[in-house]
């Protein structure tokens, strides 16, 4: 096996005995009462949401997609089920199958995968033509306030078919604006691998001397959420991401505005 293929488990063994110790310096370091009370239960989520991929031509980049979201105990798949809606400042995490390893007042610990399409690199929907490949995700979130927090998180093409490896870090603040709001700002830096890149951005010319391992981008993002009743919720998010390095050098870009609308259904 590759060596990259086993960062993940490289970075949750090292981790390990860190979110140990700082479970027990939590004070007080108790789990999510929403986790206890649902871990015998199934949440579902469902909803549409629009997105556009740029914000100033929204009719010629604009997509409707349904969302569905399933949890049972710490297990979860797809989209918020409503336990956690306005607890976070990040909104959407490109995962489907996601195990929530460890959640406390100050940290959270997340393990997920995700079928993707080689070819277009979307989530795979059984229709879209090309290779897939599982990529593996573990994200830990470091809570320094009850509003900031700073994010880590690793991603693994676990089949070791070109996608390579990114690791982002983040920062994020979460302004509870009322019992029913919220709103979140948050900010990141991609790292990539040569073989992450070439495989990601295939169809641009490649840099003299070929892929190496940089930084890729840095991004920035503006999260609404209102739940207008126990049942019913809509969100808005506006985000922003800017390339870097080789990436920026083979194909300069202004910094393009991406938004998403959406109105979910949760169990309860």
């Amino acid at each position: 096996m590759h060596a990259l293929a086993i960062l993940p488990c490289l970075l949750l063994a090292t981790l390990a005995p860190w979110t140990a110790q700082a479970v027990e310096s939590a004070a007080p370091a108790t789990t999510d009462p929403a986790m206890h009370s649902a871990d015998h239960h199934w949440q579902y989520s469902l909803g549409l949401r629009w997105q556009t991929d740029d914000v100033g031509t929204p009719a010629s980049h604009a997509l409707v997609r349904p969302m569905l979201g399933l949890r049972y105990g710490r297990w979860r798949l797809g989209s918020s089920t409503g336990e956690d809606w306005l607890r976070h400042a990040s909104f959407l995490k490109l995962s489907n199958v996601e195990y929530q390893w460890l959640d406390t007042e100050r940290i959270g610990v997340a393990l997920s995968a995700r079928i993707q399409n080689l070819e277009d690199h979307a989530g795979f929907d059984g229709f879209a033509d090309g290779r897939n490949t599982v990529r593996a995700r573990a994200h830990i979130t470091y809570r320094l306030t009850p509003r900031w927090a700073v994010d880590g998180e690793i991603t693994q093409d676990l089949l070791l078919r070109g996608d390579g490896t990114t690791m982002t870090a983040g920062l994020s603040y979460l302004w509870p604006v009322s019992d029913h709001s919220s709103l979140g700002l948050s900010a990141g830096m991609t790292w990539a691998t040569g073989a992450h890149l070439k495989t990601r951005y295939r169809e641009l010319p490649p840099p003299q001397g070929g892929w190496h391992a940089g930084v890729a981008s840095l991004g920035a993002g503006l999260s609404w959420r209102y739940s207008f009743t126990p049942h019913w919720a809509w969100f808005a998010t506006v985000g922003t991401n800017r390339t870097l390095g080789q990436l920026h050098q083979i194909s300069p870009s202004t910094a393009l505005w991406s938004g998403q609308l959406g109105l979910l259904y949760f169990s309860r």
